[in-house]
């Protein structure tokens, strides 16, 4: 079963990538990302893998050309998650990210030679998913490894470290150093000078008991999480100015991944029925969860338990919450970039569904308009890789990574969950195809579990 299953999904990844189709979207609304007004009723000339133009919906098509109908439809580029851990969700779950329109995720720590070899199946249509940016494994002032628990933490302990560290990774090919801890201010900035050094921006965790400031002037260039720097309410509208001056000269940009968050606020019963759900009777997503994904799922929920300290906690952590939406809220009000990223991989965060309700959250807790959440999951990711002469906006020469939804999602965040088809690389997959790579990917999942039940 499993062979089989393998089989489809690299046949339908070859149907993907394989043979160039030259398409035209006709009589469409066009979100093109680029922030500006949707232009409505136009026909978009995809030729190669590339937008090759855009005219009125009354264009001549060429003799030949696939036509797509986009009438009473919107099309917006495609989405970026960019704060995932596939290492925790699995191969086999890959292929969700794009039924949710996720055509690009940033991997912010796994084993790397387990991630270039899942995004090399992808850039070569072996296996459907979305383009991986990934940083390797997350760096470490400390960790002690136990008998059977995950590798991908490696220990930078020193300077000395810091420096020969970055430059292993970035001869294995890494777009980004990930850090988690460290042990010494001096080996957080001997970090961040070996970063710059390979060229390679410097993301993950705040650095606590260092100053933001500092942080970004050293040249972290995205801070995971939100709660930094804290406690934002407590200091004074002065500090809070030279804080976002100081982001926005240096593009330093936040990735919240408040829905991370969200299981912090659920009591501990309710975290416990889903988690051990493997039917997924109490909600479809649960289909999509491997077996891989919830064991560090579990693994987490302990994590999340201790730190909660118990249900009458919970009022306490909705009020750091609403802090921190807050704080998300002001320092975006005064130009400090931000970034749609999930945390994929951590307790009850589902892969692909998670970007949907991490927009929500945006648009619902922050005050963005559903453009300023469309755009951070779009053209500010790809300035982020300075790759926005290729993606995040639908123009003229760019790659055709492309998601078709039935309603306006300017009206509604949630209407981009209302997708139609998306474009892939220059490949167009139908709703119909959409959801076949649903039902084996899940099919695929269940047979893992049957398999790991008779192995026990």
């Amino acid at each position: 079963m499993l062979f089989l299953l393998r089989c489809f999904l690299m046949g339908l990844a070859w149907a993907t990538y394989a043979g160039a189709t030259d398409y035209v979207i006709r009589n469409v609304n066009l979100i093109d990302g680029s922030g500006k007004a949707m232009q409505v009723k136009v026909s978009v000339f995809v030729k190669d893998g590339r937008i090759a133009d855009i005219q009125s919906a009354g264009a001549n098509i060429p003799r030949g050309w696939q036509v797509l109908d986009g009438s009473r439809k919107y099309l917006v580029p495609g989405l970026w998650d960019m704060h995932v851990h596939l290492a925790d969700v699995d191969e086999s779950a890959i292929p969700i990210f794009v039924t949710y329109g996720i055509t690009t995720v940033r991997d912010m720590g796994g084993d790397p030679d387990r991630i270039k070899a899942w995004r090399d199946q992808v850039e070569q249509g072996q296996l459907v998913g979305p383009r991986i940016k990934f940083c390797g494994p997350m760096l470490e002032g400390e960790w002690e490894q136990k008998p059977g628990e995950r590798t991908d933490h490696w220990v930078v302990a020193t300077p000395e470290d810091a420096s020969s560290i970055v430059k292993r990774l970035a001869n294995e090919g890494v777009d980004c150093i990930k850090m988690r801890s460290y042990k010494t201010p001096e080996t957080y900035f001997a970090l961040a000078r070996a970063a710059r050094e390979a060229h390679l921006p410097l993301v993950g965790h705040a650095p606590w008991g260092i100053d933001a400031i500092k942080a970004s002037e050293a040249g972290q260039k995205s801070f995971e999480h939100a709660f930094y720097p804290w406690p934002w309410d407590k200091i004074s509208a002065e500090e809070k100015r030279n804080v976002e001056d100081t982001f926005r000269l240096n593009s330093s940009l936040l990735v919240p991944t408040f829905i991370a968050w969200q299981t912090f606020l659920l009591p501990e019963a309710t975290i416990q029925a889903v988690m051990h759900d493997v039917a997924g009777e109490s909600a479809p997503r649960l289909k999509d969860v491997s077996p891989a994904l919830r064991k560090n799922w579990i693994s987490g929920a302990a994590d999340v338990k201790k730190m909660v300290g118990g249900d009458d906690h919970l009022p306490g952590w909705q009020k750091a919450m609403d802090a921190a939406y807050a704080q998300v809220k002001e320092m975006h009000d005064h130009g400090v970039g931000v970034m749609a990223g999930t945390d994929t991989g951590a307790t009850l965060v589902y892969p692909g569904a998670a970007l949907h309700q991490e927009l929500k959250l945006l648009v619902r807790k922050c005050g963005f308009t559903p453009m300023d959440a469309l755009l951070a999951a779009t053209i500010v990711p790809a300035k982020f890789f300075g790759l926005e002469d290729h993606f995040g906006t639908i123009q003229k020469g760019k790659i055709t990574d492309l998601v078709l939804v039935s309603k306006n999602p300017m009206e509604d965040i949630e209407n981009l969950r209302l997708i139609e088809g998306v474009m892939l690389r220059g490949r167009w997959l139908d709703r119909a195809d959409l959801q076949k790579l649903t039902r084996n990917t899940e099919a695929n999942i269940r047979e893992q579990y049957l398999h790991s039940r008779g192995a026990d």
